[in-house]
């Protein structure tokens, strides 16, 4: 899985940490949303009410860098490995090198995020009181925005956390994760529609005219349902590829060194093996220029003459889910020629050229 596109923060505990473009979007956003609120409630100038308003994404972005910490934090202490933090235009998420692969260690994880908002909500409220004016505005801000985070984080609806509870719940009472994905994605879908009904509807029951809030609303509907979407979907794909295997769509192909002469490939495919530090590439030998070299000067051209500038995409898992998710990453990055690899082998050139529309071909029978 690639890195996340974004700004760099460094790493926490050796994870990578990003931060998207989107963010300073939405940072902008709330500045001029709270501006007007903090000129009312403390009766400062608009350049200090701005200064005071910026304030409140910042801290809220170190509020949604805590709730993923604490998603990352318990999937380590749990056996799991974190790939990276990102905080995003909505939000942020954690990503692993690993699938959770036990329903109370996803149910423990996806806790984690809102009660990390509960500890910070509760701080907030117990410090508020005690602080000047501006400061007590921004903290008691942040302590209502993170109470609001945590209870609307655990409605059971994907892709929110609560949705991987319930995802979880089901999986543990049924023993199948992936009807209980369906399950949370849809009920992510009814969410999505019901909070896009109710941002719209807010004008006409409080009489308010704020076209930024019920833009909002609308917007974070879209983004639930799109998750909501791509949750059942990642479902029907993991159900129907669990048996799934690339035995009857690999064919093998022949791994040569880079100064190999061309007369010595006597067939194709083949593939030009090359050492990125510890990670082997395979570059496909070109055909046509496989081809057109003359005969006489076969036994002098070296295969890397040959071969196209981009390696192929490899595949590590021999069938099922893992293996239909490393083709549907290539497939969506525009990749069309995989490779299979075993993860256990120590042996690079043991490989085998996959037939990716036969594998499409099974998998859309299958209704993936």
């Amino acid at each position: 899985m690639r890195p996340t596109k974004g700004l760099s923060l460094g790493s926490i505990g050796g994870v990578p940490l990003r931060m998207t473009a989107g963010w300073a979007l939405i940072a902008v956003v709330m500045m001029i949303a709270f501006t007007p609120v903090v000129q009312n409630y403390l009766a400062l100038p608009m350049v200090s009410a701005a200064g005071v308003a910026l304030t409140i994404p910042v801290l809220l972005a170190l509020s949604v860098l805590i709730h993923e910490l604490a998603h990352g934090v318990t999937a380590q202490k749990l056996g799991y490995q974190v790939r990276e933090y990102v905080i995003t235009l909505w939000g942020g998420h954690t990503t692993f090198m690993s699938e959770i692969d036990r329903p109370g260690a996803s149910a423990g994880i996806a806790c984690a995020g809102p009660a990390a908002n509960v500890v910070l909500a509760a701080i907030g409220w117990w410090v508020s009181p005690h602080l000047g004016p501006i400061a007590a505005f921004v903290t008691l801000t942040l302590a209502l925005t993170n109470a609001f985070v945590a209870v609307f984080n655990l409605l059971p609806a994907s892709p929110l956390d609560g949705g991987k509870i319930l995802e979880a719940l089901i999986w543990k009472i049924t023993g199948n994760r992936w009807f209980g994905m369906r399950v949370a994605g849809r009920l992510g879908q009814v969410s999505a529609v019901v909070v896009a009904l109710g941002f719209v509807a807010w004008p006409y029951v409080t009489g308010s005219t704020s076209t930024v809030t019920v833009i909002t609303g609308v917007i974070v509907a879209m983004v639930m349902w799109q998750g909501a979407q791509q949750t059942v979907k990642t479902a029907q794909v993991r159900q129907a590829s669990e048996d799934f295997s690339l035995e009857p769509y690999t064919q093998p192909a022949v791994v040569v060194d880079g100064h190999t002469p061309v007369s010595h490939v006597d067939t194709l495919p083949a593939f030009v093996l090359a050492m990125k530090g510890n990670e082997p590439q395979y570059y496909p030998i070109d055909a046509d220029a496989w081809r057109a070299v003359p005969s006489q000067q076969r036994p002098l051209t070296p295969v890397s003459a040959v071969h196209t500038s981009m390696p192929v995409r490899v595949v590590r898992h021999a069938g099922g889910s893992q293996a239909v998710s490393e083709i549907a990453s290539g497939l969506n990055a525009g990749v069309r020629l995989f490779l299979y690899q075993p993860h256990h082998t120590v042996d690079p050139t043991q490989v085998g050229l996959i037939n990716i529309d036969g594998v499409l071909a099974e998998l859309k029978r299958r209704g993936a």
